[in-house]
């Protein structure tokens, strides 16, 4: 169980309560977390993230990178896997992920959008 993020914001109940979130749900919120944070940047954890910046969009393996450096970043979560099945080149130089989170028997669709500046 964790708590949910939307909008890279805790979300929050009408009451001001923390939401929730479990199953495939947290691990699409899991997955979108690694792709986030740049690999090295998290000060308690220089191991969290990935170096998906880094990566030439024009390779023919981009895709098949991407979804191995994702699941690198995911070594500590067992049962959850990743595949990045498309991307797009967004105008402000940014990278939209359509990623497929796959947790025990369910798997879910999530979309993450990394900024070239962050």
């Amino acid at each position: 169980m964790d708590i949910k993020f939307e909008n890279s914001d805790i979300k929050l109940a009408n009451s001001g309560d923390c939401i929730y979130v479990g199953s495939v749900d947290e691990a699409a919120q899991i997955v979108r977390r690694a792709v986030l944070i740049k690999k090295g940047s998290f000060i308690y954890d220089k191991n969290l993230g990935t170096e998906i910046r880094e990566l030439d969009t024009g390779s023919s393996t981009y895709l098949k990178t991407v979804t191995m450096l994702i699941n690198e970043a995911l070594v500590n979560y067992p049962d959850i896997s990743a595949k990045a099945t498309n991307f797009s080149l967004c105008s402000d130089g940014s990278v939209s992920f359509e990623i497929m989170v796959y947790y025990k028997n369910q798997s879910k669709n999530t979309e993450v959008i990394v900024g070239a500046d962050l």
